[in-house]
């Protein structure tokens, strides 16, 4: 009990500092909406579960459709700030770089690490492949840097999840979407520099997502296969 105490001590402490140092520069939202957050981010810090909570059984991921530079997006319900509670970027088909540990800060994490959420969703910016593994390689240099969910976008001494994957985009010529104090993971999802590849859902319901809706040329090989895994029931949504 006193660990856990303590624990939830440390947690709410860094989000504090972070709060502050935010609320300092001037770069945060309105007032309001600001503090309306951090009481959110602080509240599910409190009970140790920031990215929601994990209802069903693993998502299951198709490792194969994965480039790097992709990014993930993952859902679980009771997530303090959206529906989309956490995001990673790829650095190959079968590891992530991922900021979302205050002991730890950033480190790699293995894909099936992702399973332990009721949706992933696969997006992949519409930038030449080149582009794209940039932004995987200054991810990749932004290992070991320390964890805080509320430091400033623009304060390069620490990181979150979804602050990463803008940064290391940004170091490689690529806004994801507009700067601001704070970027969050459905700001990812409703940017139009990214594109739908999959939707993995932890429900055996197989979903195609439209092509219109995602830019994709379906006919090729790949597609051709995407499809045959659909049949077969080894994935939520696919397009290649």
């Amino acid at each position: 009990m006193q660990v856990r105490r303590r624990t939830r001590m440390v947690l709410v402490t860094a989000a504090g500092v972070g709060m502050a140092v935010w609320t300092a520069v001037g770069l945060g939202p309105d007032r309001l909406s600001t503090m309306a957050l951090a009481q959110s981010v602080l509240r599910e810090l409190s009970q140790g579960h920031l990215t929601g909570v994990h209802t069903g059984p693993p998502a299951r991921i198709d490792i194969t459709l994965i480039q790097p530079g992709d990014i993930l997006l993952c859902h679980n319900p009771g997530g303090a700030y959206g529906f989309w509670t956490h995001a990673v970027l790829c650095v190959s088909r079968d590891e992530v770089i991922d900021a979302d540990d205050f002991a730890r800060g950033t480190i790699r994490q293995p894909v099936r690490h992702y399973q332990a959420y009721d949706e992933v969703l696969l997006l992949r910016p519409t930038v030449p492949l080149a582009m794209r593994q940039n932004a995987a390689r200054a991810a990749e240099r932004a290992l070991h840097t320390p964890y805080d969910p509320l430091g400033s976008l623009f304060d390069h001494r620490s990181v979150y999840c979804s602050k990463l994957i803008w940064q290391a985009y940004a170091d490689a010529g690529v806004v994801l979407c507009p700067a601001a104090g704070w970027v969050l993971p459905d700001q990812l999802a409703a940017s139009p520099r990214l594109r739908r590849v999959a939707d993995w859902k932890a429900q055996t319901v197989a979903r195609q997502v439209p092509s219109a809706e995602v830019g994709a040329r379906p006919g090729n090989s790949d597609h051709a296969a995407g499809e045959e895994r659909l049949r077969r029931g080894e994935c939520a949504s696919v397009v290649c």
